[in-house]
């Protein structure tokens, strides 16, 4: 401001081109420490692969002039947003494939429970679930896969508990959970009961009159 004051000569040219060079100066030492704090959180984002590692990186690179450096700051941090958005379409296809088995295993469990999938549909059921298990190791979530196979070995036992009991292993049948099926099954052997004690006291009947 006072340079500015001062009258057009070669004084005041000779002060104005000294203050030009310590604003360069000035200039490209704020630029050197903006580069640096933008490679910086490059770096960070780099490691981390964190979304708001990557946004708060590319807030710093956006600011720094063009040329070189920022270019290749801004293709370091396109490559690692690349990375992240593979990363994220994976989880949610893994996702959808978790929530599309574990939702048909569950249907079946429930089917079976509730007598819509009958005893002569069993063997083809247990098909249908291993088709699923395989399914399932595409899953690269363990915890979701082991989830989803816990879940399919509960559906077989149970089915394999109730061929069981269709072979005539009714013992088993109090070991079934409190289902629809469970009750028809107690109903069938209650009626079977009654009927065998109906049958043998009529035998005991028929035998008297003969005698």
């Amino acid at each position: 401001t006072l340079v500015n004051s001062l009258p057009d000569g070669a004084d005041k040219t000779a002060l104005t081109d000294r203050l030009d060079k310590v604003q360069a100066e000035i200039d490209a030492q704020t630029e050197a420490q903006a580069l640096e704090k933008a490679t910086q959180a490059v770096v960070k984002a780099e490691g981390s692969k964190e979304q708001a590692d990557v946004d708060d990186a590319r807030i710093l690179v956006n600011k720094l002039k063009d040329g070189a450096d920022k270019t290749a700051l801004t293709e370091r941090l396109d490559a690692i947003q690349a990375e992240i958005d593979a990363q994220n379409e994976q989880e949610e296809a893994d996702n959808a494939l978790y929530e599309r088995i574990k939702t048909e295993v569950l249907g079946i469990n429930n089917s079976v429970l509730n007598y819509f999938i009958k005893e002569a549909q069993y063997a083809e059921t247990l098909v249908t679930l291993q088709g699923l298990r395989e399914e399932a190791q595409a899953i690269k979530d363990d915890a979701k896969r082991n989830e989803v196979n816990m879940l399919i070995d509960t559906v077989v036992d149970l089915i394999k508990l109730l061929q069981a009991i269709e072979a005539g292993d009714t013992s088993k049948i109090d070991n079934l959970p409190d289902s629809v099926v469970k009750d028809k099954l107690k109903n069938d052997l209650a009626q079977k009961d009654l009927l065998a004690d109906a049958t043998s006291k009529v035998v005991k009947a028929e035998e008297t009159l003969t005698d």
